[in-house]
């Protein structure tokens, strides 16, 4: 039941009226707080984007995070430049410390709402992964990389969803929750991997392929799955209201962070 975001193209019109070329440069700058003493340590990421999509991915050898913010004018069909100055104020990146680890904060202002309307395509890049929270509306959210505790809503405050993609070749031992208003959701871990598990797809299917043998307590209905890996006691929850809901845990060399 997966389905694509389409993003607004140019028309034959604008191209010809005003040039339709995308542009290149759509670096976000960081404001990094005094008090991150080092950025060699694990990052923890926290995105709120209002009308968009998000991908996070981890980059091993990346000096320092990255974020990349496109900007689709959904009104005329038109990427605008990300230093633009109409654009400046709509974003916010702050790399500071919390309970004395670099915590990196995306947050966009733009809404279905506003005007002109906008989709924000956000990308971060980073050295190192752990801890993930992204609050979405209207788009896809992918997280390959990392470790730590994931906590993903696509669709909040009453927002429409979209899909939602984790994968990671760490070992997962914390809590998870990944929910969606519309769309999939799939996570990808490896065996080693502890939970307890609980998936729910209200109007779609649950798949669980485990591949392990350290499964225990497995139980399913017509909506959900439930079962306990490694003994874990963590929560891991996997729900969407309208759409598939997949649990995948294969072998960690061929589950691929990067993409």
């Amino acid at each position: 039941m997966r389905t694509l975001v389409a993003l607004p193209t140019c028309t034959l019109a604008l191209m010809l009226l005003a040039g339709c070329s995308a542009p290149t440069d759509h670096r976000l700058p960081i404001n990094v707080s005094p008090t991150v003493a080092r950025l060699d340590r694990a990052i923890a990421v926290d995105v709120e984007n209002y009308n968009g999509s998000v991908r996070i991915q981890v980059v091993p050898g990346l000096q320092r995070p990255e974020i990349t913010a496109e900007v689709w004018d959904e009104s005329s069909g038109f990427m605008r430049r990300t230093d633009d100055a109409i654009v400046r104020g709509w974003y916010a990146a702050n790399l500071t410390t919390q309970e004395g680890r670099p915590v990196l904060r995306v947050l966009t202002t733009r809404t279905a709402n506003s005007t002109p309307p906008t989709f924000v395509k956000l990308t971060v890049k980073t050295p190192t992964l752990e801890g993930v929270r992204v609050r979405n509306n209207g788009g896809d959210v992918e997280v390959r990389g990392g470790s730590g505790p994931i906590t993903i809503e696509n669709g909040f405050r009453g927002g429409e969803g979209g899909n939602i993609l984790v994968v990671t070749p760490s070992r997962l031992s914390d809590p998870v929750r990944m929910t969606t208003t519309k769309g999939d959701v799939e996570l990808r871990i490896a065996p080693s991997s502890q939970g307890s598990f609980e998936l729910t797809a209200l109007k779609g299917h649950v798949a669980a392929a485990t591949r392990t043998e350290a499964l225990t307590r497995s139980r399913r209905t017509a909506t959900t799955w439930t079962g306990v890996m490694n003994n874990g006691t963590n929560k891991i929850e996997l729900m969407s209201q309208d759409g598939d809901v997949t649990l995948d845990v294969g072998d960690s060399r061929q589950i691929e962070p990067s993409i």
